[in-house]
């Protein structure tokens, strides 16, 4: 953890992303902020980018701080964290080198709760908290454009499902983001416990081969890979969905369509028959939640699938989903009471 004085925190903090050029200071560059946790509308005020040289003195010294320890930890293309403190306050940014400049975000440093997000219908709620998942394990993805608040949406929902339901909690991360634990710590509620692991240095192919050998003895559990790659083994993720487990993951796709069928493409230049990956889609799926933000405003879709669409998908035909700027689209939404026998 670095140490800054109470003054220069703060100071950083109005500030929600940072470009630096190691190589020429002066280019560098400072974003006006936006709370990590608030999500922009059409009411947020025009957002600047500052130059180095209409920084601040001490915003121009931090700058040169901050890009210092870039330098001292970076690797080619790699995402990693950097953390400060005045001794109560902490601040955390997310660093993607990025060859001849760092991009650098401020995330959260504190846990996301689900009623804190705004545009979060009772809906979506209602979905990502269903008993349902947790009897029968599935498929959650958070399909959405960049910035549109997937991974800060999945943090929420698994810290509410833990909370309600207990268990464990594998958060697979390149590197982690936002902390699931309350107090920065592993518990969660009463009866959840959570586990975050930096795959950055072997990868989420490899850090999915070990994973679900950490789940507690004779119980299922939920895991969050991070991010679904073009490069990760989306096949053995769909596979651990097959087996009791919640799995949570993000994809960046502009709707649920596209989502799919890219999840589907990429199993299939892995060599799997498409006719199996269809099948074992269908079977594993349980929900889509879609983000994205129109004319300003950022809205969230739940869609729970139904026996009608995993045929769909079985069969290879497009999700019967419509996007309006003025509604929120809702499909097929079953029973999310616990199911009877018969």
């Amino acid at each position: 953890m670095n140490e800054l004085a109470k003054d220069v925190l703060l100071g950083v903090s109005l500030f929600s992303d940072w470009r630096l050029y190691a190589a020429d200071l002066s280019k560098s560059c400072a974003l006006e902020g936006l709370s990590p946790i608030r999500q922009p509308n059409s009411e947020d005020k025009q957002r600047v980018w500052l130059p180095y040289r209409e920084l601040s003195e001490i915003m121009q010294k931090f700058c040169d701080q901050l890009t210092a320890k870039c330098i001292e930890l970076s690797r080619p293309w790699r995402c990693f964290n950097v953390d400060f403190t005045d001794g109560e306050n902490h601040l955390r940014f997310r660093i993607q080198e990025m060859g001849n400049f760092y991009a650098c975000k401020r995330i959260l440093t504190s846990p996301p709760n689900l009623d804190e997000l705004k545009g979060v219908p009772d809906t979506v709620k209602a979905a990502i908290t269903s008993s349902v998942l947790k009897l029968t394990g599935g498929l959650v993805l958070m399909v959405g454009d960049t910035g549109t608040g997937k991974t800060m949406f999945a943090s929420a929902a698994l810290r509410e499902r833990l909370k309600k339901f207990g268990g464990y909690c594998l958060v697979l991360a390149d590197p982690p983001e936002q902390p699931l634990g309350d107090d920065g710590g592993h518990y969660v509620g009463a009866n959840g416990y959570v586990d975050e692991v930096d795959v950055s240095e072997i990868g989420y192919t490899q850090a999915l081969e070990h994973s679900l050998r950490s789940f507690p003895v004779g119980k299922t559990g939920s895991l969050f890979y991070g991010e679904i790659r073009s490069d990760s083994n989306a096949f053995d993720l769909i596979s651990a969905s097959c087996d009791g487990h919640e799995v949570f993951s993000t994809m960046h796709a502009m709707t649920p369509d596209a989502a799919l069928e890219r999840l589907i493409s990429w199993c299939v230049r892995g060599g799997i028959p498409v006719d199996l990956v269809r099948s074992m889609l269908a079977q594993s799926l349980f929900c889509i939640i879609w983000h994205r933000v129109e004319y300003g405003r950022f809205i969230s879709a739940a869609y729970l699938v139904s026996e009608t669409t995993r045929q769909r998908i079985r069969e290879g035909h497009a999700l019967p989903i419509k996007s309006t700027a003025t509604q929120t689209p809702m499909v097929s939404v079953p029973n999310l009471q616990k199911p009877t026998k018969n």
